[in-house]
Parts: structure tokens; C-alpha cells; sequence
């Protein structure tokens, strides 16, 4: 009987293995060919409504000290709008092919969160004229990122409206078909193409992902955004940049949750692999792209509960191409510049490799954006930090100086403590102070000002 439950226990592992993702470490891939593609990569703003009920369960000082994610200080989430136009121009200014916005733009997908995110953009790309995709988050439609519940929603945009799951497929899909028509003659690369499942006339998702569809089974049952970019240079290939929707929870049907307000989808990234999603990617590529760049929020890694999907990722890579995949989510202080070579695959099917590279915040640990730099044997990740450890150093002893007072006070009247813990503590009061600091600044002075707030109060949230 032993040695029956030994086999049995053998051919268990056997079964559960089949397709698990090889992480031990292997070779970073590069591409084939002379690419020079730049990619500015950026995230996870999580642009915080004023409007939020301070009762609402999943956001207070006592949840916020237990896990320290359901609040950032005042300075950080008054000043994320205008600390992203700052990032922005610090990526344009290293001159992109194009960028990728990879979600978490909103904390609860509230309305004015999701519509300042959506202006902030479109005022880019007028200046700019980059063009700049947007993939979907878990902050941008569930509550403080996971939280599917119609109460739970409506606690957390306060006295406002949000954004459904399907509302956000139609707005970020309008978004990023303006972007598709840029004329970016200034670039080594332009988009030769664009589709989405929204433009798609053979996708059935506006059927499955409309707002006459319950707010439940949006989340479950097929509503999910997808693209697919092209990109031409002269003399080169091209490559196709796919946008993956890593919050479709079609396939996940057992979440642990206690009851509906209790449902945390987003303690783990998913895409609909066996059907939805995958087919309709799979329907326009085919396996022998040169160069394929996979964007999403979550990383490459968080993409199951347990080893039966870990192999599912590589059904959205080349077969016989450099596989790139962009991700965010993880707020990560520093980047990796080199990233990490990840293979996926079952043995019936072959394997293919993933280059990944993920990117932190803009308004935590250490805020940044990136530019993903390509050519012919290299790819690396090279950080667009807010602040130096020089910069942020001297702009604390000029605060100090300039202010007058104990650095503490100082600090925690601006807003850049966990005050907001303490009982009695208004964060009303602390953003009228920054309100009331910058004001007293010229146009000259301002944007460092606002980046060396946002760095403190960065800093002093995750000590």
C-alpha cells in the first residue's frame, strides 16, 4: 500500500508539473537584429480621489497600519496628477518610439481618478506627439485594487461615480485608436496598424462587456481589453506590441473570498487562457514574429495560484522570435536593468523564452518611470528617477531651512508622515499646506518643489 501511494504521489507531481514555468536561471535572450527601439515605460501612478469615506473599510489608519497599502501620505496622493506630468516629460525627453502606460493609473477607478488620469494623457500626446498606449490595472476598476462589490465601490468614490470594468474597455480603447493615428515622423519606429477587441468587428466583447451587463459578470465572464500594435521602420522588421489585460478573471473561478464585499481579485494577476483572450490574440499573430513585446501590469510570474497555468503565458509568445514582456505592479523601489530570462511551456509543445522587465511607481519608494532601450545585443531597463540621492538630500535641507521649525513638524504639517494614523489628524488640513507652499513658488521652482515632496513623503510611507 506504501509504495502504491509512493507511485501515486510520484505520478500526482508528475501531472501537476506538466507545463511549470522553468525559473532556474538561463540565458537573457536579445534580439536578432539591429532594432534601436525606444520604449518609455510608466505606471502605477494610482491618482487618489479627495472625495474617499474615510469609514470605508478597505481604507483607514487601522487597515493602513496593518498592511500599509490603503493609504500613501498627502503628499503623495495630492501631488500624483501633477509629479505624472512631470515623469512624462522625463521620459519624452529621451525621445521614444512610444510609450506604455502598464494600469494602476487610478487607486479606485472613481471617476475623477480615471478622467484627470485620461486628460493628463491626451494634454501629453497634443505636446508631445508620442504615441501612448494604456493597459488596465486592478486599482483602475476594482476598489483600493480589489474589491468588485457595488458597495464596496461606492464607499470608495464617495460622493461620485465610478468606473465599471466595461466603461474603462471603451474609454481606454478610445484612447489608444487616437494614439494609433499619430504621425510620428520623428521616431525610428511608427504604428503601421492598430486593433482592439473593441474595434474588432468580429469580437463578440461588446456583447460580453457593455454596461447593460451586470457589474459581476464583467469581472467573471469574458469582459476584457486587448490590443495589438505594429510597428514599421525602414529597413527593418517589424514588431508587433501586444497589450494584455492581466485583470480578466474568466478562467479563476474559485477566488477565496468570505462573500461578494469580501472578493479580492486583485491578490493575483490572470488572463482568459483557455478561451476569450488568447484566441483572440492568437487569431491575428502567428508564431514567427522577429520581435514580439508583451505589456501588461502584472508581471509574467503572478499570472496563477498554482503550478496548472504557469506554462499558459508562452501561448502569447513567438515561437521562433525575441520575446519581450513589460510589466509593473509590484511598485519595486529599483528596477532591474538587465531584467530576467523566464521559459515557458509544456513538453508536448516545446518552450519559449521571455525576457521580462518590470517597473516600479511613480509615487512610491523610490518614484521613476523607465526607458527600455533595444538593440542588435542589448536590452536593458535604465530608470527615469524623480530625484537623485543627491537631489533629494539637499531639497530636505532646504525644506528645513526655508520652512523654519523642527524637521518633524515640518513634516508632518505638509503632509509627508504617516501622521494621518493619529487620531485627529486632518489630511484636509495638510493638502491646503502643500496648496499653500507651492503656491508661493515661480513656474521655475515649482515642478522641483513638487518632486522633492513627493520623494520625501515616498520615502518616509515605506521606511
Amino acid at each position: 500500500m506504501k509504495s502504491f501511494k509512493f507511485i501515486v504521489g510520484i505520478l500526482t507531481f508528475i501531472v501537476l508539473c506538466q507545463g511549470c514555468a522553468n525559473r532556474s536561471p538561463i540565458p537573457i535572450p536579445t534580439p536578432n537584429q539591429l532594432v534601436d527601439l525606444k520604449v518609455g515605460v510608466i505606471a502605477d501612478t494610482q491618482i487618489t480621489t479627495p472625495y474617499v469615506n474615510s469609514g470605508y473599510l478597505f481604507r483607514n489608519m487601522r487597515t493602513d497600519a496593518l498592511v500599509n497599502v490603503a493609504i500613501r501620505t498627502s503628499a503623495q496622493e495630492h501631488l500624483a496628477k501633477e509629479h505624472l506630468r512631470i515623469m512624462l516629460d522625463a521620459i519624452e525627453a529621451k525621445k521614444p518610439d512610444l510609450i506604455v502606460y502598464l494600469g494602476d493609473a487610478a487607486n479606485s477607478g472613481c471617476d475623477d481618478e480615471i478622467n484627470d488620469f485620461i486628460e493628463i494623457m491626451t494634454s501629453f500626446r497634443k505636446k508631445s506627439k508620442t504615441p501612448v498606449f494604456l493597459t488596465i490595472g486592478n486599482h483602475d476598476y476594482l476598489a483600493t485594487g480589489n474589491q468588485a462589490d457595488v458597495s464596496a465601490r461606492e464607499q470608495a468614490c464617495g460622493p461620485q461615480g465610478y468606473y465599471t470594468k466595461a466603461k474603462l474597455v471603451e474609454e481606454f480603447s478610445k484612447y489608444n485608436v487616437e494614439s494609433s493615428k499619430l504621425n510620428a515622423f520623428a521616431h525610428n519606429y511608427q504604428v503601421s496598424s492598430f486593433l482592439d477587441v473593441v474595434t474588432d468587428s468580429t469580437s463578440n466583447i461588446r456583447s460580453r462587456c457593455s454596461e447593460a451587463t451586470a457589474e459581476s459578470k464583467q469581472h467573471s465572464e469574458g469582459c476584457f481589453y486587448s490590443g495589438i500594435i505594429e510597428l514599421k521602420s525602414e529597413g527593418k522588421k517589424d514588431i508587433n506590441v501586444l497589450l494584455a489585460d492581466t485583470s480578466d478573471y474568466t478562467d479563476v473561478k474559485t477566488l477565496p473570498k468570505l462573500s461578494e464585499y469580501f472578493a479580492f481579485f486583485g491578490l493575483r494577476g490572470s488572463i482568459s487562457w483557455n478561451s476569450g483572450q488568447t484566441d483572440w490574440f492568437e487569431r491575428y499573430l502567428d508564431d514567427s514574429d522577429n520581435m514580439r513585446i508583451i505589456s501588461s501590469h502584472y508581471p509574467v510570474t503572478n499570472l496563477g495560484w498554482t503550478r496548472f497555468f504557469t506554462s499558459r503565458p508562452g501561448d502569447l509568445m513567438s515561437d521562433t522570435g525575441y520575446n519581450l514582456w513589460l510589466s509593473a505592479h509590484t511598485h519595486t523601489p529599483l528596477i532591474s536593468e538587465d531584467g530576467n530570462a523566464i521559459r515557458y511551456g509544456r513538453p508536448d509543445e516545446g518552450f519559449k523564452t521571455v525576457h521580462h522587465l518590470n517597473v516600479g511607481s511613480t509615487t512610491d519608494y523610490r518614484p521613476h518611470a523607465a526607458i527600455v532601450n533595444m538593440e542588435q545585443n542589448s536590452v536593458k531597463m535604465i530608470a527615469v528617477l524623480s530625484m537623485s540621492d543627491a537631489e533629494i538630500s539637499n531639497c530636505k535641507s532646504t525644506l528645513y531651512s526655508e520652512y523654519g521649525g523642527e524637521p518633524a513638524v515640518i513634516e508632518d504639517k505638509l503632509g509627508l508622515t504617516k501622521a494621518y494614523r493619529e487620531e485627529g489628524y486632518d489630511t484636509a488640513i495638510s493638502r491646503r499646506n502643500i496648496d499653500e507652499f507651492l503656491s508661493e513658488k515661480d513656474n521655475n521652482t515649482r515642478e522641483y518643489w513638487v518632486r522633492c515632496l513627493i520623494n520625501i513623503g515616498a520615502i518616509n510611507e515605506y521606511e
